[in-house]
């Protein structure tokens, strides 16, 4: 919205907003009286503007009307709003369950903001799934779906969101998550650890039994003597 000023050279009447032709935009909120009056441009899109006041469109107190005024011309650039995406509060880093919180906040109001519109990235492997909340400025992205161990990052690309003109790429101080898997669980066992009923390890009592063995053996081969 540009404000625009209208001053004639002395008080007049018969002003009015339909008297005013704009280009490339419209008019609104005429308000004044005497010799100063204001209104609002409300620009359509990017580029020139124009202000008309044609002559006659209002007269001196003996009748005479106004001339023409000379075109007001601007360049409108269309400025859309900044949006930053970090880690969500509470977000463990590193984290060990494969869930994954961003809040996106943009300087403006956006309505057409989706989840197909958050880039994920990072090292973790899998296939991604984006789900979003909120609106207006603030929103929750959760990411879920990645099964392999490394970092997890999104971001909000330019041009994908509009307030006033399309939003800027997002900017981050934080939006990297490391995900560290826990290690597999379970129960496993070697002939050294395990244990008999007797509370000696597997290998203990393969020991004690090949001793056994081996003194058999050896009283077997000794030689026997004969008395006479």
């Amino acid at each position: 919205i540009i404000p625009v000023t209208l001053t004639f050279s002395e008080a007049v009447t018969g002003v009015a907003l339909n008297d005013i032709t704009v280009t490339n935009g419209t008019a609104s909120d005429l308000t004044g009286s005497g010799s100063s009056y204001t209104l609002q441009i409300h620009p359509s899109a990017a580029g020139t503007v124009s202000v008309q006041v044609a002559a006659a469109i209002a007269t001196d107190a003996a009748g005479n009307g106004n001339t023409a005024a000379t075109p007001l011309t601007f360049t409108y650039t269309l400025t859309g709003p900044t949006v930053t995406i970090n880690q969500a509060a509470g977000q463990a880093d590193p984290t060990t369950t494969p869930t994954f919180a961003f809040t996106v906040v943009f300087s403006a109001a956006v309505s057409d903001f989706v989840a197909a519109d958050v880039q994920v990235g990072g090292t973790a492997t899998g296939t991604p799934v984006i789900n979003l909340s909120g609106s207006g400025t603030i929103y929750t992205v959760t990411i879920t779906g990645l099964t392999g161990a490394g970092t997890v990052t999104a971001i909000v690309p330019a041009d994908v969101a509009t307030a006033s003109g399309p939003n800027a790429a997002s900017t981050s101080s934080d939006n990297i998550i490391t995900y560290a898997p826990a290690a597999g669980g379970g129960a496993s066992s070697s002939g050294g650890s395990s244990s008999n009923g007797c509370g000696l390890g597997s290998g203990v009592a393969t020991a004690i039994l090949g001793l056994f063995f081996a003194t058999l053996r050896l009283f077997m081969l000794r030689p026997v003597r004969q008395r006479c």
